[in-house]
């Protein structure tokens, strides 16, 4: 079975299109981060991604700590005194757009489709991507986010939250996640779910549920 694909009982068109962001419709290199932090912090690289990734500061982030006390925490780790501004600067700007799923999500944006997303981010991530990228701020009408809900996948409570905003039962939900245990998840709570692995494979996906594409 090709990667991604799900057995279904039927494989109908989706009404909603719920999509992960990162290495979905966006990649993003987190040594990237820790690489650009370094002039700001001191230390090397590999310290800040101890202190981020290791320590679990990067988890805490995304689950709802405010910037500000993410930046004093970091700040004390490396007694730094670089503002706010800086740091999360140089911590977010770390993403480059998905190019091949850029006019996918577009078609399915102009045939009517109902789009949303549902990410583990932080609200500095999530705000440099709204800025950056206009596919992000724009169509995409439901937006579930791990800093927002204090959950993050695959937590069964940042799904239920996503049925709550959606409003659509979830067999009726299309879920597109990179990693196989949000994936997982979303399917025994009554998903239809995909993991993404390719642009083109996506594309089978769409065509197995007939949804119409003019690629």
């Amino acid at each position: 079975m090709p990667a991604g694909t799900h057995k279904s009982k039927t494989l109908e068109p989706p009404e909603f299109f719920l999509f992960d962001l990162g290495n979905v419709l966006v990649h993003f290199d987190h040594l990237l981060a820790c690489q650009q932090l370094q002039p700001l912090l001191g230390g090397d690289a590999q310290q800040i991604q101890q202190v981020l990734f290791e320590r679990g500061l990067e988890r805490e982030y995304e689950s709802g700590l405010p910037a500000e006390e993410f930046c004093q925490r970091l700040r004390e780790s490396f007694s730094s005194e670089a503002s706010d501004r800086l740091l999360l600067e140089a911590h977010a700007d770390i993403f480059t757009l998905s190019h091949s799923m850029v006019p996918l999500v577009n078609q399915l944006s102009a045939a009517g489709h109902a789009l949303g997303i549902l990410s583990n981010t932080c609200s500095s991530h999530w705000q440099h991507c709204c800025r950056k990228f206009r596919l992000v701020r724009t169509l995409f009408e439901t937006t579930i986010l791990s800093f927002e809900v204090g959950a993050m996948k695959p937590d069964p409570a940042i799904f239920h939250t996503a049925i709550e905003r959606v409003g659509v039962v979830p067999d009726r939900i299309l879920f597109v996640d990179d990693l196989e245990q949000n994936v997982e998840t979303a399917r025994s709570m009554g998903f239809d779910a995909v993991r993404y692995s390719t642009t083109r494979e996506f594309c089978r996906e769409l065509m197995a549920r007939h949804v119409a594409l003019n690629f």
